[in-house]
């Protein structure tokens, strides 16, 4: 039997000032000379911006919970690290407006806050249109986001230049005041071991807890995508010292991700492959037991391509929003990492624009990691041909050097598409330390994932002895959507059809929504208190990215309805500044 399955594997601030010299004693230097680069007055980007006509997107630290101590290496996660950063969109006003729902957004497998971008401004759109009330997004950065170095990255954006980027991870320049100090490695965080679902729970509790207690059942809907829809599960079913997770919740929304472990007994669940791992997986996923987790590995990053290819995607996202049309900007260590996802030694990758870069990079047609493909358009000015990439996916990749290669955009193909170019290359970068790919995504959270999924852990279990309190899904009570696309669909079913959710669906069938609820009484069998959609043509990140219109409007607009039926009339300000 598989423990960890792979919708809870592969389900693919502001940084404080106090955090980053928490951190600089534990990374390691460049040894280059390179001289400062300067030039006129920077300011980062700012927390407070108005990111579309009529939406502000601001961000802001939440003091988390303090995980306990790493027993193995007696290490303990310092002060500084215990915050989680919230990314909110909301109508653009001074003071905020009421909010008729606050709309929780957990992003999943190695994925950041930006990941949401496209969803979360849809949200704000159709509150906005609504006079009964609008919707705020707030996209949830996990603390591990807060120790990336985007100090690059972030220059870049304000510059619209993306060789500043260059300059400071790659060249080892001094960039307006600070120096890359090298990407972080196992040993720098062994605290990190003890950031599991227990402590992404309770940091997610903390940020729910801005809404007053009164207001949270009739205003909060959670969200969960890919990985953090098991998250979603497990936080509805939490027991918060005799308070049910989801009794403070309005709804549950599960995007291409479900925990597909829903009243499995305990039985089903080793210890010895929770504490030492699964001997017998095969997977390029494997996630070793919470031993290995402790001594060796707190985080975990793509087979391959190590914690840079994070930093990597940013800057050819930043190459494609500032010089599209340009040819491919490269330096050896990006050339090895493009050429390894298109299954090519480095002299035979054709000239290009950054814009069929990134295409290639993240296009389902030719995407290496599928888990990070959205549909986008497709190549043009030379020919592609099938090949089995690296990750095992069948794609397509350039096949004739002499060539220069450029993109065309979703809505530039027949049939159109679903996702923007422009669109996905921001959400890579845009914003004050966001960005879309988790540098140093905690192993002990896809450990937790594959044990906690049945959402029925009682205290005699040995889970609840590793801080596991997912204890009350047969009473789940709130209403429950879900959106199967290619990564928990079946594929080639006609109709197309999602087994993955099966479980789920007998748990929630005996309990009909509960009392206090617009939908009071409705059973299960009515699609306003259990729905799952099937769309086979949306990638696993389509979902959460889609373009606002056809296909991408429908979902959208099928979601801003499940918020508006499922909360309240009225509203709550909150100020968070």
């Amino acid at each position: 039997m598989r423990h960890v399955s792979r919708y809870a594997l592969v389900a693919l601030s502001l940084s404080s000032v106090v955090v980053a010299a928490a951190l600089a004693s534990a990374c390691s230097s460049k040894s280059g000379d390179a001289p400062p680069v300067t030039v006129a007055a920077y300011t980062p980007p700012p927390a407070h911006a108005v990111v579309e006509t009529g939406i502000v997107r601001e961000t802001f630290l939440v003091p988390g919970v303090t995980p306990p101590d790493n027993p193995t290496l007696k290490a303990a996660t310092p002060a500084a690290q215990n915050f989680v950063r919230v990314v909110r969109y909301r109508v653009d006003a001074t003071p905020p407006k009421p909010a008729k729902a606050i709309v929780v957004l957990m992003p999943g497998f190695l994925a950041g806050s930006q990941a949401f971008d496209g969803l979360a401004r849809a949200l704000v759109r159709r509150g906005a249109a609504d006079g009964a009330g609008g919707i705020e997004a707030w996209a949830i950065d996990r603390r591990s986001n807060l120790l990336e170095d985007t100090h690059g990255a972030d220059v870049a954006e304000v510059r619209k230049d993306v060789s500043w980027s260059s300059k400071y991870y790659v060249d080892g320049a001094s960039v307006e005041g600070k120096t890359f100090a090298g990407f972080l490695d196992e040993t720098a965080l062994p605290w990190e071991s003890e950031w599991g679902m227990a402590t992404t729970v309770g940091d997610l509790h903390a940020v729910v807890s801005l809404v007053p207690a009164a207001e949270r059942k009739s205003r909060v809907v959670l969200v969960g995508h890919s990985l953090g829809a098991t998250i979603a599960e497990a936080y509805a079913a939490w027991d918060f010292d005799g308070v049910r997770g989801f009794d403070e919740l309005a709804g549950v929304v599960l995007i291409d991700g479900v925990a597909n472990a829903e009243g499995d007994p305990p039985s089903k669940f080793d210890r010895k492959i929770y504490e030492n791992g699964d001997p017998s997986s095969t997977s390029a996923f494997n996630v070793p037991g919470v031993d290995v987790v402790r001594r060796l590995q707190p985080f975990i990053t793509l087979p391959l391509l190590g914690v840079a290819v994070g930093e990597q995607a940013e800057r050819i996202a930043l190459a494609t929003s500032f010089a599209g049309n340009a040819p491919r900007i490269s330096d050896d260590d990006l050339l090895g990492t493009f050429a390894l996802l298109l299954g090519l030694k480095s002299t035979e990758v054709p000239p290009m624009t950054n814009r069929a870069a990134f295409g290639f990079a993240f296009d389902d047609e030719s995407a290496a990691v599928t888990i990070a493909a959205v549909s986008m358009g497709k190549a043009s000015g030379g020919k592609v041909e099938s090949y089995k990439a690296a990750f095992g996916a069948t794609v397509v990749h350039p096949t004739e050097p002499t060539k220069s290669y450029d993109w065309l955009d979703y809505d530039q193909v027949t049939p159109k598409e679903k996702t923007s170019m422009p669109e996905m290359a921001r959400a890579f970068y845009e914003g004050p330390g966001l960005n879309f790919i988790e540098w140093y995504f905690p192993t002990r959270l896809a450990l937790d994932a594959g044990f906690v999924g049945s959402l029925n852990i009682q205290k005699d279990d040995f889970r609840a002895e590793y801080g596991l309190r997912a204890q009350h899904g047969a009473e789940i009570d709130l209403p429950v959507l879900a959106f199967a696309a290619q990564l928990t669909g079946d594929a080639g079913s006609s109709p197309p059809t999602a087994k993955s959710y099966d479980k789920l669906a007998a748990m929630l069938a005996k309990v009909p929504i509960g009392a206090g609820r617009p939908l009071a009484g409705t059973p299960r069998t009515d699609p306003r208190a259990w729905r799952l959609i099937v769309d086979l043509s949306f990638t696993h990140v389509d979902p959460v990215m889609a373009h606002d219109v056809d296909a991408g409007k429908t979902w959208y607009d099928t979601l801003g309805t499940f918020v508006k039926d499922n909360t309240t009339a009225g509203g709550v300000v909150i100020d968070a500044r």
